[in-house]
């Protein structure tokens, strides 16, 4: 089609589709992707309606457009569709102390803050960084996999949705210390999420949390 860009809005023009004899009807297909302009007009949400209108016309064997019941083509009509928005959360924080010369785990949370439920597929990435070593990552309805310290963890359904207020199960992120590190190291560890909804902030897609080691365990009896 012929596009004629107007600022945020675009208009489509096809133009000589061919001969449509009585009774025969043409179908157009084709595909569009949100711009960034669409955040604020006409906005993001279940409730905000995005209206795609289309008209059609013709023209006779003679070349006129028109006879004498008035112009070929039939009335406007408009389709609506909704670009949902979901702010999806993570959070990165320590289960204990960690002990040198242990293994310590770090606990990952993604949450849905709303207002709309959040689509799938879901993907959460873990760097562990030295002195740590990755052990494991486990989380209920999660595959995990690590190369090189990079931990990826999804959903085991890519179709998987959460709901606005809701929590998946939390990811264990498992590492081990070094026996020899210092007591009051410092270790750091940023974990980030992604998901297909649009995301009002991205900012909190992200969390680093940091712990600081301990030599011995507080024991008691």
């Amino acid at each position: 089609p012929d596009v004629l860009d107007f600022g945020p809005a675009e208009f489509l023009v096809w133009t000589d589709l061919g001969t449509l004899l009585p009774g025969e009807s043409l179908t157009i297909v084709y595909r569009a992707v949100p711009g960034p302009y669409v955040v604020t007009l006409p906005g993001v949400g279940s409730a905000v309606p995005h209206v795609n209108g289309a008209v059609a016309f013709g023209e006779d064997a003679t070349g006129s457009d028109r006879n004498l019941l008035g112009v070929y083509g039939g009335d406007p009509v408009d389709a609506q569709t909704r670009i949902d928005s979901a702010d999806v959360r993570i959070v990165k924080s320590p289960a204990a102390a960690p002990v040198a010369g242990s293994t310590f785990d770090w606990t990952v949370t993604v949450t849905n803050d709303g207002a709309d439920t959040a689509v799938g597929p879901f993907a959460v990435t873990d760097q562990i960084e030295a002195p740590a070593t990755f052990v494991s990552a486990t989380g209920t309805g999660w595959i995990c996999t690590e190369a090189a310290g990079a931990v990826t963890c999804s959903r085991t359904s890519a179709a998987a949705t959460l709901a606005a207020g809701a929590s998946f199960p939390p990811i264990t992120v498992r590492v081990s210390l070094p026996a020899g590190l210092a007591e009051g190291t410092g270790l750091s560890n940023t974990a980030d999420v992604t998901a297909r909804t649009y995301d009002p902030d991205p900012a909190n897609n992200v969390d680093t949390d940091t712990a600081t080691v301990i030599t011995r365990a507080d024991l008691a009896l």
